[in-house]
């Protein structure tokens, strides 16, 4: 039976059983986001693990995901330890699982062969926030009516000099738009051009590419802010925050390496947005307590 689109399946051996303490299998990108499995010995249980492995500081992620562990014994029999309901990932909450899946002694009689043990985990996605996904596209069938315009945005009438395959292709609202009869387009010829990103326009453009559902856009106005932009570290992670930059809200907060910088910063947090307000006094009470703190993965356990 084929899986659901939003669905995957990790699989791991565990080599040697009689020794184990944690073992871990390779990490697998799924929905554009790295994943792995891990397995330990907790007292007279075998637990099982799923983490997700998206290396990331910024608090605005999520990805909530179901899943359940599938062994299957000598005999044919299946067990399994799972929950409809979904886990939800955060920076903060990388790992869950369970602490006993089932008891060791049986586990070393009945699942355990040549001293190796393989598992499954299904996994099903129900929800991802801040994590860019890669849109599939078909080169093959471009569609005909797609020809050059250009887009006039604001009251200050800024022009965009676009290709409409390229927005159709990376925009289902565009595609929509201009696949409609009653679409109708200004009759003015103009030059056609790429379209320039700087400190000037970066903000009108993102208003574009929000309104209308544009990724590459939202990702060519990202990688402007972390490596030209000279504007300010507090207009950075406000655009970060209102357009769900995850990779700038990583890189802002990454660039913060002392509590001066960070207090600098914090002058105008009456500004900032939730999620930033809380990633800068959490930055600020680590720096406190350790010069270079580690970020702490916590590891959850479903009951």
């Amino acid at each position: 039976m084929p899986l659901p689109e939003n669905s995957f399946i990790l699989t791991h051996t565990v080599k040697n059983v009689a020794e184990l303490t944690k073992d871990y299998g390779p990490i697998e990108t799924h929905f554009d986001i790295p994943w792995k499995l891990k397995a330990e010995q907790n007292n007279d249980n075998l637990a099982l693990f799923l983490l997700c492995s998206f290396e990331n500081c910024s608090n605005m992620w999520s990805v909530s995901a179901a899943f359940n562990f599938k062994l299957k014994s000598k005999a044919g029999e299946e067990i399994e330890e799972g929950d409809e309901d979904p886990s939800k990932y955060t920076r903060d909450l990388t790992s869950w699982g369970y602490c006993e899946v089932i008891k060791w002694p049986r586990l070393v009689e009945e699942f355990v062969v040549d001293n190796q043990l393989t598992f499954e985990c299904h996994v099903t996605i129900k929800d991802i926030v801040g994590i860019s996904r890669k849109r599939k596209m078909d080169w093959e069938a471009p569609e005909e009516r797609m020809t050059d315009l250009v887009m006039v945005v604001g009251k200050e009438k800024t022009k965009f000099h676009v290709h409409r395959v390229v927005l159709a292709t990376f925009s289902p609202v565009f595609k929509a738009m201009f696949a409609n009869p009653q679409y109708r387009e200004s009759s003015d010829k103009e030059c056609f051009s790429k379209i320039h990103v700087s400190d000037k326009n970066v903000e009108q453009v993102l208003v574009v590419a929000d309104r209308y559902d544009v990724n590459a856009m939202t990702k060519k106005c990202e990688k402007h802010l972390m490596k030209k932009s000279k504007l300010r570290m507090e207009k950075k992670l406000k655009l970060a925050e209102s357009y769900q930059l995850v990779n700038l809200h990583d890189h802002c907060l990454m660039s913060l390496k002392t509590a001066k910088q960070i207090a600098d910063v914090c002058k105008n947090i009456a500004d900032m947005g939730e999620l930033t307000s809380k990633a800068l006094l959490q930055k600020m009470a680590d720096i406190a307590r350790n010069p270079s703190p580690p970020i702490k993965l916590a590891q959850c356990v479903k009951q």
